[in-house]
Order: structure tokens, then sequence, then C-alpha cells
């Protein structure tokens, strides 16, 4: 294998620091990367339940070691979007729950070790459990709610919409009582302990942040903007060098494209978008639609300085029409070098969107195989060099890479996953056969040249 090379496959396990930089996302050794994976809600960790009798706001499935065994092994995958709830950490002002953060920390630590990092994303549904889905503590809701809720949920849109809840986000970026400067010291508790622990990639400061101009604000850009300027700046007091990741006003997820500021004025932040084209229609988009809203988002990630990382997408994957959909959307991340994370790994009915069948209940799930098999895609993870094309045949299962090589004598880092290639790969380089050493569900190759190959063996 090479001293070289053999060296830097015990030093890819060993440590995970980020660095976004000129629209690009680096490795520790300089390599640029990039990330396929999942989000997961997690037993224990996705706050939905109540301790005044009330019912949980739905059931969430557990999530562990083996299944980010399963992500790394068998789709090829490397990271995982893990949504915690600022209800977890600080379930009363100014009390940290010690044993939820190193629950995190140690499913991060689990991930890590089956090759699978993880992005910390704070999560929010209609802002709270108590009025919403997931979200912020009760004493984090102003003005106080007039009707706490419970489950099932069944009106997620009606909750995200309701006066108490918009009313409540509003509050938060207004500042209200001191809630932004209570939810940065909340984060640094989770940046604090996770240091040092290689897994983790970055922190997703709010998902799905959301103000209405005309409604809740003139400007609904320059509250959720302003939040993630000084709240990033906070919590890069006690972790300098974490990457954030930053997330546009949702309502983007209906109309494709959104104005953003930049650039950014902290550096290593990633841009990271949901994209839901026509997901939510009765006419799913084709191709060249994805294509379009993938360019939108990869302009905005231009003006804001970072790298493009789609943070959520997806579909239901059960129909004909909900595979073309991922293929097609897969193929408009690479052609755009983006990375993402597919929502959802598995879901509990009345939700349909995971890879997993949960009927009749957990204990018996099955594998939904279709669309294991689409989104088990190979790709380049880790390069000596500048990706210029990434292009993937379903049907031949060729993957092809062009890069500007840097010719420094380091590995590239390819996703093989075992579902697409069960009895390994065939690499070229520049059109000559290579090595091609297994690690999980993936391979590092040796390769000095500009076009790189995957295909069945």
């Amino acid at each position: 294998m090479g001293l070289l090379l053999l060296g830097v496959f015990f030093l890819d396990a060993g440590c995970n620091q980020l660095d976004a930089r000129d629209g690009r996302l680096f490795d520790e050794f300089g390599r640029e990367v990039l990330y396929h994976g999942v989000n997961a809600r997690v037993a224990g960790l996705f706050d939905v339940t109540f301790n005044d009798g009330r019912q949980p706001v739905e059931t969430v499935p557990p999530f562990g070691e083996v299944d980010c065994r399963f992500l790394s092994d068998e789709l090829g995958m490397n990271v995982l979007r893990l949504p915690v709830n600022w209800s977890g950490v600080e379930p009363q002002r100014g009390v940290y729950d010690q044993a939820y953060i190193q629950r995190i920390v140690r499913l991060v630590d689990e991930c890590f070790e089956q090759g699978v990092s993880t992005l910390i994303d704070f999560h929010q549904d209609a802002w709270s459990k108590e009025i919403g889905e997931d979200g912020a503590p009760l004493w984090a809701i102003i003005p106080p709610p007039t009707q706490l809720l419970q489950g099932p949920l069944t009106d997620l849109t009606a909750r995200r919409l309701s006066e108490q809840a918009l009313n409540a986000a509003l509050s938060f970026f207004e500042n209200v009582d001191g809630l932004q400067d209570a939810f940065a010291a909340m984060a640094q508790q989770v940046a604090r302990a996770l240091h040092g622990h290689p897994g983790a990639i970055g922190m997703d400061l709010m998902n799905e942040p959301l103000l209405i101009p005309g409604i809740q604000s003139a400007d609904a850009i320059g509250p959720i903007d302003a939040f993630y300027r000084s709240v990033g700046a906070k919590v890069r007091e006690v972790a300098p060098r974490l990457t954030l990741f930053y997330e546009p006003n949702s309502i983007r997820n209906l109309i494709d494209h959104i104005p953003v500021i930049g650039p950014f004025p902290l550096p290593n932040v990633v841009y990271a978008p949901h994209i839901y084209t026509g997901v939510f229609s009765s006419n799913p988009p084709d191709l060249p639609h994805l294509r379009a809203s993938v360019a939108a988002a990869q302009s905005e990630a231009m003006t804001v300085g970072g790298p493009l990382f789609v943070g959520e997408w997806g579909t239901d994957p059960r129909t004909p029409a909900g595979l073309q959909y991922l293929s097609d959307a897969m193929q408009a991340f690479d052609e755009a070098r983006a990375s993402w994370t597919f929502w959802v790994y598995e879901e509990v009915p009345p939700a349909v969107w995971g890879l997993w069948d949960t009927t009749p209940d957990l204990a018996t799930r099955t594998l939904r195989t279709a669309p294991a098999d689409t989104l088990a895609r190979p790709f380049p993870q880790a390069v000596d060099g500048e990706l210029q094309t990434i292009q993937y045949d379903p049907t031949t299962r060729v993957l092809s890479v062009t890069i500007t090589p840097r010719h420094r004598g380091l590995p590239h880092r390819f996703s093989a996953p075992r579902r697409t290639y069960p009895d390994g790969v065939r690499a070229t380089c520049d059109g000559r056969e290579i090595g091609a050493w297994p690690d999980r569900g993936h391979v590092l190759l040796a390769c000095e040249g500009s076009e790189i190959t995957l295909a069945p063996r």
C-alpha cells in the first residue's frame, strides 16, 4: 500500500477537522470532501414526550451503532444529521441536562466508530413540542401559550402557522427576555461537550427558521441572519474551529430560492438549505426543475461564501415516481458537487418516508430495498485535489469523477456501498486499473491522475 498511504489509512479514522473555504469543504489533510447521509430522529434525543400525562406528540424509533454500521457498510454513507432539541438540553432555564448531552456525545462516538460522522442539528418544528412538534422548552415560549398541545400529531401545518408558534418565533428572533442569549449559552454547553470528539463535524444552529415577511417582520431575512451571526460568534468562543451550518428562512422550501446576505462574517461556514422542489405538489418535477432549484441554492451558497450542503431533501420513497425523484435529485446534487442528508432514515406510521417499513411495529421492521438501493450511490468522499465533475450511471453502476490533482501522494477515499458493489469494485486512474483498498462500504485509492472510475468487479 505504501507507507504514506498506510499512514493516512489509520489517520483517516482518527480525526475529522473540517474547513469550509472558497466554496468547498476540506478535511484535516486538505482533501476536498463531500458527505452523503441521512437525518434520523432518535428515541431519547428527539424530545416529544411529556411528564404531565399528555400523550407523546409522536413515536420515535431507536437508532444506534448498528444503524450507523448499516449506513456506512451497506449504503456507503459517511454522515448523520442528528436532530436534538433545546427542550432536551435545557428543560429549565439555566439548568442543563448533562445526561441528555452525554447521550448525544455517545451516539456521535458510536457512529464515528462505524465510519459515520455527525452533524448536530438543533431542531424545531412549529417551535416547541408544547405547541407544535419539537424544539424549544416551555419557558422559552413568549408570550406564554394559551393552550398546551399533545399527540398524536395530525395537524403539523396548522401548528406551524398558528399564532402561538409564529409569536414565539418572533419573540425569539427579537431576543425578548434574552431568549437568544439563553440559546447561545445552551449551544455552548453542547459544543464544549463535543470538544475532542472527532465524529462531530459541525453544528446546525436552527432547523428551518421561520419568519413570515409582512406578518411577523418587514424583513424576515435580517433577524434570522442576525441570529446566526450572534449565536455563531458565541459558539465560536468555546469551539473556535467548529464548522457552522447556516440555514435560510424555511420559506425557501416552498419557493426554491431566497435572498441571502453575504458574505457571512464568520469563517468556516456551510450553506445548508433544504430542497423539497415539487414534493408537496401534485406534479413532481422533472430533472430540469430540480437542476434549476439546486442551481439557485448553489448561487445562494456563493453569496454566503460557503459550500452547499443540502440538509434535508426527500419524498415518499415507496412509488416508482418517488424513486425517480430520488435518482434525479441525486444527479442534480452530483452536478453541483453538493453534500446532502436525506430525510429520513426511519419513521413510524402514519409517517412513511423512511427506509424501513415499520408495519406492524418497530420490532419487525423490514428494509425497503428499492429506496435503499437507490440511495446507495457511490461518490468521492475525499480527494487530494479539487473536484470538477461527478457522473454516476445507476444502470451500469459506473462512477466517473474528474479532479484537478494536487500531486501530494495522499490517497482518495471513495464511497463503494456493498449494496451497489457486493463483489467489490474495479478502480481506474486515467484509464489504468489501480488497487482499491476496502474500508467498510468505502475504498482508498492511490491515483495521481485526473480521472477516477469505479465499476463493479
